[in-house]
């Protein structure tokens, strides 16, 4: 690419995403005054006839008013905060939308998709340039803008690369920009791209500067000498990769400012081991670290060092006189594998015994078949994070005041493209599956992103 204006970065872009089977719409062949109107007005943000043909498209057997009041509360975030509504809207995005039904005099609930997760060509990718948008007595111009089923997913920036002034720092500067004037268009984000027509990052709609970072190609050779807009939209932008990205690789963090309780039950001291102030165990742990079962491999890898949501998980953890496959603390929570063994009647009345000794103690327990870490790791990981509460468990983290102690808290709700993980995950399951001779389940092109 020679040209380096905006137009032609544009056009460049466009071409590529083409290729990879996006459909393409000028934004003033698809506005409200047009021949094909795609929206309401100018104030709309979602393409409100595509979003309800694609609903009806991958929602073929539910009946017309449940696709339409999943509709209306996708177009109705009941919120003005753009990261109250991003989180309420990624869950419906990633889960689908319950919606109440009535047959036959009964109420049932009934989910509808928004997203064909599965099968990733049944949904519709478009990408749509010079888009305008009307809001609060302003109106914006967005260069790129990529839709899935009518929903505004990805936001590109684009910046000239011979102009001195016209810098990435540029580019970011323009998204907050439009956060401020234009905020409805990120309630329903996932990914904020800014590039020069070189140079490109990416990142999520609370990200700092700093946390936008390049997207590497699996083909080492290429790193350094293809522009990073161009490996961005070849491999990451890919239909299969960016729906994985937004489904599995988006975690809301959030963070906790707080005054430490003195209570010294809040230490890992009083159920740190189930009462115990000892671990009485010790030799039966080491055995059974060194007998894991491949389910336990496979999770030790993706979740060891703080890997999964920053926490630290124990393996073989000794509480009272059981010992839990994982243990983590802060969450006080219990996972567990089983294999064949515990569908009899009697191991699961030893569990159940179990079971209600842990959660006795304030822990929570998951369980979890060794065939559905094989099948779905990702989908076990997503399991565990929605069972996490947002203030943790023990004192420490603050889910209670004491008498002796008061905890103050502070929470700020951040969105974080964790693209990271994308790329621990597949390798780890992949590494794993690979050493105890399991064929991995096909994940798509793996791509890497690591900071410069």
């Amino acid at each position: 690419m020679t040209d380096l204006t905006e137009g032609a970065i544009e056009q460049n872009l466009i071409d590529l995403l083409k290729n990879q089977g996006y459909q393409y719409f000028h934004g003033s062949t698809i506005a409200p005054n047009a021949d094909n109107p795609q929206r309401e007005g100018f104030h709309s943000v979602v393409l409100e006839k595509q979003f309800k043909a694609s609903l009806r498209k991958i929602n073929p057997e539910l009946p017309e008013s449940a696709r339409h009041e999943a509709y209306l509360h996708v177009l109705n975030l009941g919120s003005n905060d753009i990261m109250t509504n991003n989180e309420k809207f990624h869950l419906m995005l990633t889960n689908g939308v319950t919606v109440e039904y009535f047959k036959e005099g009964q109420s049932i609930g009934l989910q509808v998709k928004l997203i064909d997760f599965k099968n990733p060509n049944n949904n519709d990718f478009w990408v749509v340039n010079q888009f305008v948008i009307q809001e609060n007595n302003q109106s914006k111009r967005l260069d790129v803008v990529l839709f899935v089923n009518g929903l505004p997913l990805v936001v590109v920036e684009l910046k000239s690369a011979i102009s001195e002034k016209a810098t990435l720092e540029r580019a970011y500067t323009q998204i907050q920009n439009y956060k401020s004037a234009i905020p409805s268009i990120f309630f329903y984000n996932a990914l904020c791209i800014i590039s020069d027509g070189i140079d490109a990052r990416i990142s999520s709609v609370s990200a700092p500067f700093s946390r936008f970072l390049a997207w590497k190609s699996p083909q080492q050779e290429e790193n350094g000498i293809l522009p990073e807009l161009q490996i961005m939209a070849n491999e990451m932008l890919q239909k299969e990769v960016l729906l994985k990205l937004i489904r599995f690789n988006t975690v809301f963090e959030k963070s906790i400012e707080l005054i430490p309780s003195l209570n010294p039950s809040h230490g890992e001291g009083e159920h740190y081991r189930g009462g115990m102030q000892f671990t009485g165990m010790i030799k039966q742990v080491r055995e059974l670290r060194k007998k894991q079962t491949n389910a336990e491999n496979i999770f030790w890898e993706l979740v060891r060092n703080k890997k999964f949501c920053g926490l630290k998980f124990r393996r073989q953890h000794q509480i009272g006189h059981y010992i839990a496959d994982f243990y983590c603390h802060s969450e006080r929570l219990v996972i567990e594998f089983d294999g064949e063994v515990h569908c009899t009647a009697e191991q699961q009345k030893k569990d159940k015994k179990r079971d209600k000794y842990l959660t006795s103690l304030g822990n929570s327990v998951l369980r979890f078949n060794n065939t559905e870490l094989f099948d779905n790791p990702a989908g076990v990981l997503q399991r565990i994070e929605k069972s996490l509460s947002p203030f943790g468990r023990d004192g420490r983290e603050g889910s209670k005041p004491t008498i002796e102690g008061s905890t103050t808290q502070v929470v700020t709700i951040k969105k974080i493209a964790a693209y990271h993980q994308y790329y621990v995950v597949e390798k780890a399951i992949e590494s794993t599956l690979r050493a105890i001779n399991i064929k991995a389940p096909v994940g798509g092109n793996v791509t890497v992103l690591r900071e410069n």
